[in-house]
């Protein structure tokens, strides 16, 4: 369940009253047990996995979702390419409930996905949890659907893998800083599952997603503490009025494991290791320019603040139209915060400055730029990549 608890002072009877305090508190749903394994569910935020605990060894493998930050386990991105998006906060209602399975169901109110039901069933295993995730569309009208499933997963010390073709592909989450190599996406695979294997717990967490839906498997790595991500994407598909999709899938600990996971087919074949390459010297060094002599950077972009309600809408309008109306007094405030600095990463895509240009050939950004004396930054977007989330 998630509520917000507040502190608060009256300073005289029928005055005002200050909330000198405020805390968000998620707290976890209801949950699966057996002798191995506790699992929790909060409906409260998408009806996925907020804990996945393996008794024996006093092991969390998870952690949980909150408003402002990703955790857990099962979480359905809707539209894949797109975080929160429609289900993934959303509250879900628990539809039944036995000893080995539990199912929430939440339905899309508004918006382009309206009348979208999405039915969660979880059942435990000996070893693990079984998941049939079903979308049925009750509108009036076809729904085109993009889909991923995404779990945040202990980054502790250990080796991942995924099968090919021809090798079973590894990477070795050793614990020291990833500099170059942060994620890995498998489009080309022989069977659907991915796997980290725990060093320190001789085990492996399996997830099991077959091939006829999946499209491609996808993982992010981060540093302990901070959780790694596995995800998988299910091929796009559009759903009729009245029509459903279901998908099946599973996460299991195996374990008495002495090395990385491979299906039966997979202990068959050699394994590629992936490792980061070390990047060449800049081959010139030159001095910066002159005017960055006794400069210290203090940035600031702006986009987050870019909403059509602060442009005086009341309705959404492009990103372009509403930056436009907002830059000037954006820049504005932040030269008054005494930031000499505007990175605006957005301003690399040229569709940006179609209503920055003005008639008499100037730009409303430059002109800012030059006015209050700023340092402007392209970006520091250095390599944008379409298979990468």
């Amino acid at each position: 369940m998630a509520k917000i608890r507040y502190s608060l002072q009256t300073l005289r009877n029928n005055a005002d009253v200050i909330f000198d305090d405020a805390k968000l508190e998620i707290e976890s749903g209801e949950l699966l047990e057996n002798d191995m394994l506790r699992i929790t569910f909060n409906p409260r935020l998408g009806g996925g996995i907020s804990s996945f605990y393996w008794k024996e060894k006093n092991f969390e493998f998870t952690s949980p979702k909150t408003l402002v930050a990703g955790g857990g386990m099962a979480n359905c991105v809707i539209p894949a390419n797109r975080i929160p998006g429609s289900f993934y906060n959303q509250a879900f209602v628990r539809k039944s409930a036995a000893k080995d399975s539990i199912t929430y169901e939440a339905r899309i109110l508004s918006g382009p996905l309206q009348n979208l039901v999405l039915t969660r069933t979880y059942t435990l295993l000996p070893d693990g949890i079984r998941m049939e995730n079903t979308l049925a569309n009750k509108s009036t009208k076809t729904q085109e659907v993009s889909w991923r499933i995404q779990n945040f997963i202990s980054s502790a010390k250990g080796v991942w893998s995924w099968p090919t073709p021809d090798w079973v592909t590894i990477f070795r989450q050793t614990g020291k800083p990833l500099n170059g190599l942060n994620a890995v996406v498998q489009d080309l695979f022989r069977a659907g599952w991915e796997a980290k294997y725990y060093e320190e717990l001789n085990a492996s967490l399996l997830f099991e997603t077959g091939t006829a839906d999946v499209r491609r498997l996808y993982c992010y790595f981060n540093m302990f503490p901070r959780a790694s991500t596995a995800e998988w994407y299910y091929r796009e598909f559009k759903l009729a009025p009245g029509a459903e999709k279901k998908v099946v899938s599973s996460i299991r600990l195996l374990k008495d494991q002495k090395k990385f996971y491979a299906d039966a087919y997979g202990q068959r074949q050699k394994f590629e290791v992936l490792e980061p390459i070390k990047m060449p010297k800049a081959p010139v060094k030159t001095d910066l320019s002159p005017v960055f002599k006794d400069y210290f950077p203090y940035v600031g972009g702006g986009g987050n603040l870019n909403q059509p309600e602060m442009a005086g809408f009341t309705k959404r309008i492009s990103y372009p139209q509403s930056y436009a109306i907002l830059i000037e007094r954006l820049f504005r405030i932040q030269t008054d915060a005494y930031l000499n600095s505007f990175a605006p990463g957005r301003l690399i895509y040229g569709g940006m400055h179609q209503y920055l240009w003005k008639k008499d050939g100037t730009h409303t950004l430059g002109e800012m730029i030059k006015r209050f004396d700023q340092k402007y930054f392209l970006s520091t977007l250095f390599l944008y990549r379409e298979d990468v989330d």
